[in-house]
């Protein structure tokens, strides 16, 4: 593995086709783009002689600098949680899409970087759709035990409410608690900068708050290879949710971690 810090962004689109192909075109140094609510739908028609008026076929924009990375999908199901890779990060650093993880399905991509020692980091990007009930689809994680040995970055937009990282006044979600102990249980730390809102709505009436969220293990965080977590509405390109950033250094490039500019 090569030792350069990787950028790493985080960016609700609200299926905007349009948004995703400026944050691809966008001229700046992200290495990994994980997009919650993706654009995600027909790109082209398959025809054959027995279906002569074709088939549609899904997917995701596509940008012939990045490589995409789609979760493993059932027959039907709609991608709410995908990624983008420069070029040549599965060359020099290792990077797969893990599709046979537990935890990779319609709403949750699993990648891994590796190197000759194994995974050096696995980062799981993840949407949490809310049930019009009010109840919470978040039962695939809470009911995954994370391997304590594997840095773990755990990021996305989570729709949850919890003293933990809410503005003061919000309501707690009814499933904060468990979802806070499973990360307690888990050994993941939050990343968020205080009272710092991630989700800016779109109406003079709508109040901040923090939904999108960034979590890291212990095992990523005593190696030392995760920088701050930023917050920037400006990375975001007007969507409601500000990006979130984080930097991944390699353990033998640690002195070299770089600041990332102020937005």
């Amino acid at each position: 593995m090569t030792d350069r810090h990787l950028i790493i962004k985080s960016v609700n689109v609200h299926r905007s086709n349009d948004r995703i192909h400026a944050l691809l075109n966008r001229d700046d140094n992200t290495d990994i783009l994980l997009i919650q609510e993706p654009w995600f739908g027909n790109i082209a028609t398959l025809r054959s002689d027995t279906d002569p008026r074709g088939s549609f076929i899904q997917g995701a924009p596509h940008n012939n600098k990045w490589d995409v990375h789609i979760p493993k999908l059932r027959q039907g199901e709609m991608c709410k949680a995908l990624g983008y890779s420069k070029r040549g990060l599965t060359r020099s650093h290792g990077l797969t899409n893990a599709v046979t993880h537990p935890l990779s399905h319609s709403c949750s991509l699993v990648l891994e970087l590796k190197d000759d020692a194994g995974t050096t980091l696995r980062i799981i990007n993840t949407y949490h759709a809310v049930q019009p009930n009010g109840g919470h689809t978040l039962h695939h994680l809470l009911n995954h035990e994370i391997d304590d040995q594997t840095p773990t970055v755990l990021i996305g937009d989570f729709n949850t409410h919890a003293p933990r990282w809410s503005l003061p006044g919000k309501t707690p979600s009814r499933w904060a608690g468990q979802f806070t102990d499973w990360l307690d249980t888990n050994l993941f730390s939050l990343l968020n900068p205080d009272e710092t809102p991630t989700w800016l709505g779109s109406k003079d009436t709508d109040q901040p708050s923090v939904i999108d969220l960034g979590f890291a293990n212990a095992a990523a965080l005593m190696s030392g290879q995760i920088g701050e977590l930023q917050v920037s509405a400006a990375d975001a390109l007007a969507s409601d949710h500000a990006a979130l950033l984080i930097v991944f250094t390699p353990l033998n490039n640690i002195a070299l971690l770089p600041a990332l500019a102020p937005k």
